[in-house]
């Protein structure tokens, strides 16, 4: 508790309260913008309660049960445009949207397989999935956003052939025998089932053995810690528009990285964050790999959308929530 709220109870998973830290002494000047400039404290108390539902929040916002909701359905902006009693806010690309293939163990290691899924997907027609088109954005390339510096637009294109035919022929080529395929996906958040059932038809279409298994986020990840018991699974990405947080750790996390030895994931650890003069065609290079191996499928990104009631104002212009900036009349 060093900024202008501090923790004053909890429930573990089900509410926080924050309370005005009386000593906060922060000297910031400026207007106040995200964490930048001035710090006031309007608000005394704060409740934050987790909802996993979206409708369920949405519900809260228009019984009056919440001030300000975040991550609602892109299906409810309608009504939120509709209901002059309230306000909303489209915070755009906040989460980057993408599919893990295990290169690591299985039928998914043949990267001819790999590029045949990839092949089969109309990316557009899985984020169309999302729902109102001002809410989601078309983005091919890995981990950096449209706004980054090191987005070259002109890389993705010649990766990504489309078509069904195309595919049925690279699953041929791949040898493919109909082993069975695990996808795993979970609804903690939407658009990791969005992808999943966006995916699915192409890849039966193309004559593969698809499991889809839905399971909570949790298990997933402790599922597909080991590489035996899974062959795709649906992930999110926080928008990267930097080289500074760029994880380049590869197809997945416990396995080898890119299947690189140490001695060239040290060589790119060294040109991309200590030899500036080398770093962007490295940047290129390293996205070039990514695109080449098949390791992923991005797709692009999605806004948060947030609603509010109307004596709610100074909502944060920033993906996350800085409550100092806000106050309620």
């Amino acid at each position: 508790g060093t900024g202008p709220y501090r923790l004053a109870a909890f429930e573990a998973q089900q509410w926080w309260e924050l309370e005005k830290y009386a000593d906060y002494h922060g000297q910031i000047t400026g207007p106040s913008d995200h964490k930048a400039g001035e710090r006031p404290v309007y608000l005394d108390r704060i409740r934050v309660t987790r909802v996993a539902e979206a409708g369920t929040r949405l519900a809260g916002l228009l019984a009056g049960d919440y001030d300000f909701v975040d991550d609602l359905s892109a299906d409810d902006l309608p009504l939120l445009e509709r209901n002059p009693s309230l306000g909303f806010q489209i915070m755009p690309a906040a989460l980057g949207w993408y599919v893990k293939f295990n290169a690591v163990e299985g039928p998914m290691t043949n990267e001819t397989l790999r590029r045949a899924v990839r092949s089969a997907i109309d990316a557009e027609e899985v984020m169309a999935g999302f729902g109102d088109p001002r809410t989601w954005e078309l983005n091919l390339y890995p981990r950096f956003h449209t706004s980054s510096p090191y987005f070259l637009d002109d890389n993705t294109q010649r990766y990504y052939p489309n078509g069904l035919e195309l595919a049925r022929r690279l699953v041929e080529q791949s040898g493919y025998a109909g082993e069975p395929i695990r996808f795993y996906a979970s609804r903690d958040l939407a658009g990791w089932y969005v992808q999943a059932i966006g995916m699915l038809p192409a890849m039966e279409a193309i004559g593969l053995n698809v499991e889809l298994i839905v399971v909570d986020r949790a298990a997933q990840l402790d599922i597909t810690r080991d590489p035996a018991n899974w062959e795709m699974k649906t992930s999110y990405s926080t928008p990267i528009r930097r080289a500074g947080v760029l994880g380049f750790h590869g197809i997945h996390r416990r396995g080898d990285r890119w299947n690189w030895s140490d001695a060239e994931h040290q060589y790119w650890e060294n040109v991309l964050f200590r030899d500036l003069d080398r770093r962007d065609d490295a940047i290129q290079r390293l996205v070039e790999i990514e695109l080449e191996r098949a390791g992923q499928i991005w797709f692009g990104h999605t806004a948060s959308l947030r609603g509010f009631q109307g004596n709610v104002h100074g909502a944060p212009n920033s993906h996350y929530l800085t409550f100092w900036t806000m106050w309620k009349e």
